[in-house]
């Protein structure tokens, strides 16, 4: 067997591996080439000794969590004979987790280029997928900018989601209603899949003992149109054997009805199903089985109109609108197959029922394509269950579709492609019943489907004009103004204002817009005004380098002259993240009159330790915003030739770049002699005008990403300035991809309600955050107070030469010495502090490349959520050194998984008592140019730094590890002086006298969150209650009541309540609240 061989190239943003051996013993020359797309994406190609021409390329199902590890390029009992037969083949494992058919597609289309770009156009590329991969399928099938021939949808849900969660609801509600109205069971709103799985369990075990309890399981499975056969290890029951079929039902009951929901309803941001205005008489009766339930209640002597009149009783459950639309457009099929598609169905499949495949059936009768859609069944049970003979029977029948133009899919047309002589093939003609909750592609086409709450308008009225503001210099501005039946409002609205760094939009309908969802909000009834910054577009003048303090004293002048306008009330909201959220806060420390709120999201109002973390020159990969950009488009009043634009495109020539403004290696009141003065004092709203924004009095609602390099600043931000602020496991580009999306605007929209039109308060409390790796907990925590009540500074002393994290001071002084490595470069060269997260492994690119340190396995389950922070005592051969702390996980396997990370400049050590910072319990480094310390040759001195926040679970058996580099090749530039040739040495010293350490903060169980039941008014319901030093929240429903503690009363609108927080002889924490509200529960 020849040894592997293993080629690395690191671009820009592709990693590509390729292998060669070990030899596969069907194809002993095969290739496979490996890499990760700049989304993540890992992607593989499998290429044969002699290929076929044909690429098969393979879409994944359904995965909680998305894979580290490259993807699979077919099943795993295909792949060698496929590529034995010649076949190429190519899979993505997406870029996102769970319910990933916003990535998938795209993610797909990558790899397809990639293989195209490699080896040429294939003459022949077929998608296929299993389960979710199967509907990945269908939605390329159905894309007009995609060179494909064919699609196989294996067990997919074709039916789209919209349909299939729909009619699974049904089932999980009528299961519900009838076996266990007082559980604790959930049908949307989870917090944790598997936990809700392993309450319906037991609620399904004790039902299937009884005759009654198994009539009410046939009537829920019935309503979710689940098979009487669904298990591949049992046979077939017959017609006559009704309890096997009952018992057949009951076996899908956790994993076909109450499907997954936590992923798509994070991703679309609310809740994505709903059964108002379902008859479930007239359900039952159209599933076809009715008589087979009717049977099943006479055998139990129950009354089967009552159990239906209870669940016309019932509470119904609406969905939020917006996450409707998330969920149709990711995915729901339209029906406008292109090519030819193949879809292949076990009869008995309990998790995706066969009813999927004639969902896509119907839709493609109604789109006009029913002659390129061929569908193949297998008489058997189970999710996914073929043989290759199988698989490969149905790929022979769509090629041979591809090749003749017709499908000739009888069994025993099917059968002889198996080359099965036996006779054992299983393919049967089947024609499942309709999907009883069948959705269409098209808003408004289901059944009940919620109207988008506060659309009053249905279009739009763009206009464009110079706004000259206080200096003279012209901006250009677009105004969008609702329009109801052709007709603009007349009467006065609130106006909300992007101001971006680039130029104005055409319409409402582009990316950008569609995901700030400013559409929207015009169609709820407010003005949207965009602006073009000096030095952009339209706009006269030249641009100040990214953003300074002048293009606040612009948006403030732009916002007074929209306050003055007959079509404005006079309430202006700023609005956007990144560029176009820090200048809100700019313009709010001009205090322009009008402004009301502000919403910056991935903004910190510290720009420069955004850009020099204490200290560290991080300008690597910041945008630079170079000289002249393309001329902008006119105003409305400037027509042809348009000299107006032509005249201030010539002034842009004067445009400067952000190296123009941030120099390497800065102090914060450093003067740049360009400028003439001091960008770090006069660009940073924090901490230098901290006063200035609380003069202004605007509300503010932030949204930050643990991945991204901004949530620290913000969270100082919220200390300084208070509002609300969400933090979720999300990356810099907000509002697109994974990255909050439709529950960001629906958060946001709902807040421009309240605080510009006088909507009522939906209360809550005002920090929302995401935990990071829970499993079998809520994902979703809200909390009073930041930091955390009953946070644990949590201290791990490093023990120098055991490389050991301990949690009792060294009983010996000791050091490590460090080399520093320049060519250290995480994330396997994809590092970047906008996209501080990965899947990958850290031992090799990090921890065996710094000096690290690992503690003992947790005994048990560990929250950290907060502000790690590092205090160490360095010395070095060199005046300055950066420093580079990586926390991660290491679980029992060895893996090290990132955390977070954070960044240190030796010489910008000293420290100062600043608010907020002291106020957050944070190192504060003024870093200015009489601050500066260099380091006193091999003497060790202290040097205390925070890691970026975050809030992570670290699970028990693992080990929490701390990696020290001396900095990180693409993100980060070295100390002035640094000589590549010869690096430093540095050494990280502990011991009785000087421990370095790392102090976590930790999130004890129940220190603030606890889960039970809660009752008001005689109507009891399972609940939270959130316990903050000076708050307690109490959430039952949808429903939040607040009161203030003053000892042991806690004070709010339902009156004095009675608190009582007490241990349990196990250690268990329960909280109680006695009153006209009342609660009991314990820690999760």
């Amino acid at each position: 067997m020849p040894l592997s061989l293993r080629c690395r190239t690191i671009a820009a943003l592709v990693v590509l591996v390729c292998v060669a051996g070990p030899a596969w013993s069907a194809a002993p020359e095969a290739r496979r080439l490996e890499g990760v797309h700049e989304s993540g994406a890992h992607w593989a190609i499998d290429m044969p000794a002699h290929w076929n021409g044909t690429l098969l390329l393979y879409a994944r199902g359904y995965r909680p969590t998305a894979p580290l590890a490259p993807p699979a390029t077919a099943p795993r009992d295909m792949r060698e004979k496929l590529l034995a037969e010649g076949y190429a083949l190519a899979a993505s494992n997406y870029s996102g987790d769970g319910w990933a058919l916003e990535e998938a597609p795209r993610d797909q289309v990558r790899v397809l280029q990639e293989f195209t770009a490699r080896f040429g156009a294939p003459k022949r590329a077929i998608a296929w997928g299993d389960s979710m991969g199967g509907l990945v399928t269908v939605a390329l099938a159905e894309r007009d900018d995609l060179r494909i021939d064919g699609a196989l949808s294996v067990c997919g849900s074709t039916g789209g989601a919209l349909g299939m969660l729909n009619t699974a609801l049904d089932g999980a509600f009528a299961f519900r209603s009838l076996l266990a109205p007082a559980s604790d069971i959930r049908l949307v709103g989870i917090d944790d899949d598997p936990a809700n799985a392993r309450r319906v369990l037991a609620v399904l075990e004790q039902a299937r003992q009884s005759p009654e309890g198994r009539a009410r399981i046939a009537l829920a499975a019935t309503l979710a149109q689940i098979p009487p056969w669904t298990d591949p290890a049992a046979a077939a029951p017959g017609a006559e054997e009704t309890v096997r079929q009952v018992e057949e039902l009951a076996k899908a009951v956790v994993a076909g009805i109450f499907l997954p929901r936590v992923d798509q309803e994070r991703r679309a941001g609310g809740i994505t199903s709903w059964n108002v205005g379902v008859d479930y008489r007239a359900q039952l009766r159209a599933s076809g089985r009715e008589p087979f339930v009717q049977a099943r209640y006479r055998e139990a002597g129950l009354d089967l109109e009552a159990d239906l009149a209870a669940l016309a009783a019932a509470p119904r459950i609406q969905a939020d609108a917006a996450a409707v639309a998330y969920l149709r457009a990711h995915y729901v099929p339209t029906g406008r197959l292109r090519v030819p598609v193949l879809t292949l169905h076990e009869v008995g499949d309990g998790m995706t029922i066969a009813s999927n495949a004639r969902a896509l059936e119907d839709l493609a009768a109604q789109a006009g394509t029913s002659d390129r859609l061929g569908q193949l069944f297998v008489q058997g049970a189970g999710h996914c269950r073929f043989t290759p003979a199988e698989r490969s029977a149905a790929l022979r029948s769509l090629e041979e579709r591809i090749e003749t133009g017709r499908w000739r899919l009888t069994p025993a047309d099917v059968a002889r492609r198996t080359g099965d002589a036996a006779g054992t093939a299983r393919f049967v003609r089947h024609r499942p019943a309709s999907l009883l909750r069948h959705c269409g592609a098209t808003a408004g086409s289901c059944a009940g489907e919620p109207a988008v709450a506060g659309v009053r308008y249905d279009a739009s009225q763009r206009s464009s004009q110079y706004v000259t503001v206080r200096d003279g210099t012209r901006l250009a501005v677009a105004v969008f103004r609702p329009v109801s039946a052709g007709t603009p409002e007349s009467s006065p609205l609130p106006v909300i204002l992007v101001h971006a760094l680039g130029q104005r939009p055409r319409d409402l309908d582009g990316r950008i817009t569609a995901d700030l969802g400013l559409g929207e909000l015009v169609r709820r009834g407010y003005v949207v005004a965009w602006m073009e910054p000096r030095g952009f577009g339209a706009s006269f003048g030249a641009s100040t380098p990214f953003l300074t303090r002048q293009n606040g004293r612009d948006a403030a002048d732009v916002i007074e002259w929209l306050a003055r306008q007959p079509w404005a009330n006079g309430k202006v909201a700023m609005y956007g993240l990144s560029n176009l959220g820090y200048i809100q806060w700019l313009t709010a420390a001009e205090r322009p009159a009008g402004l009301i709120a502000i919403a910056p999201s991935v903004a910190n109002p510290d720009l420069y330790y955004q850009l020099n973390p204490n200290g560290v020159t991080a300008l690597a990969g910041a945008p630079l915003r170079a000289g002249q950009g393309p001329p902008g488009e006119p105003v409305d009043d400037d027509v042809a030739p348009h000299p107006l634009a032509q005249a201030a495109h010539e002034e842009h020539r004067a445009n400067q770049t952000l190296r123009d403004l941030w120099l390497p290696h800065f102090a914060r009141d450093q003067v740049n002699p360009l400028l003439g003065y001091a960008p770090g004092i006069t660009e940073s709203v924090m901490p230098e005008r901290i006063e200035d924004v609380r003069a202004a009095g605007v509300q503010v609602f932030q949204h930050a990403g643990w991945h991204d390099s901004s949530p620290r600043g913000q969270l100082l931000a919220w200390k300084a300035f208070g509002g609300r602020i969400t933090l979720g496991a999300w990356r810099h580009g907000l509002f697109a991809r994974t990255e909050g999306g439709a529950l960001i605007r629906e958060e946001l929209f709902a807040w421009f309600d309240e605080v510009l039109k006088g909507s009522v308060r939906r209360q809550s409390p005002p920090v929302r955050y995401e935990t990071i790796n829970r499993m079998g907990e809520p994902v979703w925590n809200w909390a009073a107070e930041w930091p955390l009540p009953g946070q644990v500074s949590t201290r791990y002393f490093i023990a120098p030469g055991t490389h050991s994290l301990t949690q009792s001071p060294p009983a010996a002084a000791a050091a490590d010495a460090y080399r520093v490595d320049a060519e250290v470069a995480a994330f396997d060269g994809n590092f970047n502090r906008l996209n501080r997260s990965w899947g990958g492994d850290m031992t090799t690119g990090i921890d065996q490349r710094g000096l690290s340190y690992t503690s003992a396995p947790l005994a048990a389950d560990t929250e950290v959520t907060g502000h790690p922070v590092a205090s160490l005592w360095l010395s070095a051969d060199a005046r300055d050194v950066d420093l580079v702390a990586w926390l991660s996980e290491v679980d029992a396997e060895g893996r090290s998984r990132y955390v977070t990370d954070g960044a240190m400049r030796a010489s910008h050590r000293a420290l100062a008592q600043v608010p907020p910072w002291s106020e957050l319990g944070l190192p504060y480094h003024p870093s200015t140019r009489d601050a500066l310390q260099p380091l006193p040759p091999g003497e060790p001195v202290p040097v205390t730094f925070d890691l970026h926040p975050v809030s992570y679970l670290f699970h028990a058996g693992s080990r929490i590890r701390l990696t020290i580099t001396g900095g990180e090749r693409n993100a980060y530039e070295q100390p002035e002086g640094f000589d590549a040739a010869a690096p430093p040495t540095l050494r990280i010293h502990s011991g009785p006298a000087q421990p370095s350490t790392l102090s976590l903060p930790v999130i004890p169980p129940g220190s603030q969150y606890f889960v039970g039941h809660a009752s008001s008014g005689g109507v009891e319901s399972a609940a939270e209650l959130y316990v903050g030093a000076n708050q307690a929240w109490l959430r039952y429903g949808d429903n939040w009541h607040a009161c203030e503690r003053r000892g042991r009363t806690c004070v709010g609108d339902s009156g004095p309540l009675r608190l009582s927080l007490r241990v349990d002889r196990s250690g268990l924490r329960h909280a109680t609240l006695s009153g006209p509200v009342t609660f009991e529960g314990s820690a999760p």
